[in-house]
C-alpha cells in the first residue's frame, strides 16, 4: 500500500521555489514540491510505499496506525529541518502532517480489491494551545529581583515554540532554586512543593527530572527523547504544563 501525505506550507512564510524542482526520493519515501502560481511553496507531497494495510476489530482499514505516524512524522521533521537549514525559511510545521487522513493506493491486486470492498478510517486532527493568563500586579515585582535569572529562564520559556526547548528553560528554573543531583532534587523539592501543590510528590518529580535528562542527553541512558519522534513529542506535551506550573510555583514562592 502507498500512503500519499499533504504536508502545507506555512501560510506566514513564503519560501521561493521553482516549478520544475525535481521530486526526491528519501529512505524509499517520494516526496515532491507544489508550487503556487507564485512561484511559491504550497505543499509537499510525502509518499510513503510498501505499507502493509491494517484493520481494526470491526474489518475497517486503518488509514494510520502508530509505526505508520512515527515513520511519517520523522520524515516531515526531516524535510522540515533540511529547508530550514538550506534556506533560512522554518517554512514546514511537521506536525500538520497529521492535520487530514493520508490518501491510500493500492500496489497490488490484493490491496486494491481490499481496498474496493472495505471502509476505512477517516478524521481530521485539532492542536489544542493552552496558554496560563495572570492580572497586572507590578507591586510583585520588586521581590523577585533577586531572582530575576530565574525569571529570564522563565520567560524564555514562554517565548520559545519548540516543546523540547520549552521543558529544558522550565526545567533550568526547577535548577535554579534546587541545584541537588539525582534522586536529592526529587525528595527535596518534593518536601517543597507539597504544601503548595498535592501533584507533586517525590515520584512525579522523579518523572519529569527523567524526561529533562532524556531530551538533552542524546545518548540518554533510558533513550533520547529526540524532536524527530513523535512518541517524545506527545510525552513532552503530557508533561509540558506540569513542568511550566512548577517552576512558576517557584518564581511564586522562593526557595531562598
Amino acid at each position: 500500500m502507498e500512503v500519499i501525505y499533504q504536508l502545507p506550507a506555512k501560510p506566514e512564510v513564503t519560501l521561493p521555489i521553482r516549478s520544475s524542482a525535481p521530486s526526491i526520493e528519501i529512505d524509499g519515501a517520494k516526496v515532491s514540491w507544489e508550487v503556487s502560481t507564485e512561484s511559491k511553496l504550497d505543499t509537499i507531497v510525502l509518499r510513503i510505499s510498501g505499507q502493509p494495510l491494517q484493520f481494526d476489530e470491526r474489518g475497517v482499514i486503518l488509514s494510520t496506525y502508530p509505526k505508520l505516524e512515527s515513520l511519517a512524522y520523522r520524515l516531515s521533521t526531516y524535510l522540515a529541518n533540511c529547508l530550514l537549514r538550506q534556506t533560512g525559511f522554518d517554512a514546514i510545521d511537521p506536525e500538520l502532517v497529521f492535520l487530514r487522513t493520508p490518501e491510500l493506493h493500492a500496489e497490488t491486486p490484493d490491496e486494491e480489491e481490499k481496498l474496493a470492498n472495505n471502509p476505512r478510517t477517516v478524521g481530521t486532527s485539532v492542536r489544542l494551545l493552552w496558554n496560563v493568563r495572570g492580572i497586572f500586579e507590578p507591586n510583585e515585582y520588586p521581590a523577585l529581583f533577586k531572582h530575576s535569572a530565574a525569571l529570564a529562564l522563565f520567560a524564555d520559556g514562554l517565548r520559545v515554540t519548540s516543546p523540547f526547548q520549552k521543558y529544558e528553560l522550565f526545567y533550568k528554573v526547577i535548577e535554579y532554586f534546587f541545584p541537588e543531583q539525582g534522586k536529592d532534587i526529587d525528595s527535596a523539592l518534593s518536601a517543597y512543593a507539597l504544601p503548595y501543590d498535592d501533584r507533586f510528590s517525590t515520584s512525579q518529580i522523579e518523572t519529569l527530572r527523567h524526561l529533562r535528562n532524556r531530551i538533552i542527553h542524546p545518548r540518554a541512558h533510558h533513550g533520547h527523547a529526540s524532536p524527530e519522534a513523535l512518541d517524545a513529542l506527545r510525552e513532552i506535551r503530557g508533561n509540558l504544563r506540569l513542568v511550566q506550573e512548577l517552576a512558576n510555583l517557584l518564581l511564586r514562592h522562593p526557595a531562598f
